[in-house]
């Protein structure tokens, strides 16, 4: 039977994980997702609040001559944030994207700064960099729910035998017999809810690849960058 293509190449990268549950249990690969999921939240809140207080700060001073350096800037820097969001999903999803911006001109500083501009991968960044808050609050959301309820689950028999009643899910669980169904549940629930957080990370990162990499062609390197 012909074995998946692996998602760590660029050149193949899945949205489903290895239906073997076994080895993809053992293979460390969903709680690098809900790490991933959680960084999100972070990353998504500092990198977003901090672009838009440089570009609030950039347009107001752009009344004056001081601003338009400054959103010059606010522009190169980021393209280096979605430089870090780049290789941090290379490291946790094992999708690499390459950069795809165009090579910028040898000689005259004009020239350069008008590639820079029209480059539709810079501003690609600047739209997904805005994004990654409310998306991080969504994955927050996803990992809390996909962790937190099996463990809740597993964890009723203890429950009930310490204080009488657990509550898991609005759902009151008062009695032995029903904190044993409780636990088998949350047992099941475990892979399903380690698939979940996987799919969630790998298609964040497939969106990601679309948005922050080089279109037909991420798996090679890039000539030239904006950033170099």
């Amino acid at each position: 039977m012909a074995s998946h293509p692996t998602i760590e190449t660029p050149d193949n990268p899945r949205l489903l994980p290895d239906l073997d549950v076994k080895s993809f249990l053992l293979s460390g690969e969903p709680w690098k997702s809900v790490l991933f999921l959680l960084l999100t939240f972070g990353l998504g809140f500092a990198l977003s609040s901090a672009l838009m207080m440089l570009l609030a700060v950039s347009l107001i001073l752009s009344l004056m001559i001081v601003g338009i350096p400054l959103l010059a800037l606010s522009a190169i820097a980021w393209t280096y944030l979605a430089q870090i969001e780049r290789a941090r999903i290379t490291m946790l999803t094992g999708i690499r994207i390459s950069k795809p911006y165009r090579p910028l001109p040898e000689h005259g500083w004009f020239q350069k700064a008008k590639t820079f501009a029209t480059d539709p991968g810079v501003w690609k960044d600047l739209i997904y960099i805005l994004l990654l808050f409310p998306v991080g609050i969504l994955q927050l959301f996803i990992v809390l729910f996909a962790v937190v309820t099996p463990l809740a689950l597993v964890s009723a028999p203890l429950g009930v035998l310490t204080g009488g009643e657990v509550t898991v899910q609005g759902i009151a669980i008062s009695s032995y017999g029903g904190a044993i169904l409780a636990a088998v549940a949350g047992v099941i629930l475990m892979p399903i809810a380690a698939y979940a957080v996987t799919i969630c990370a790998r298609g964040h990162a497939l969106i990601a690849r679309w948005m922050l990499g080089k279109r037909g062609g991420n798996s090679s390197e890039d000539a030239g960058t904006a950033n170099e």
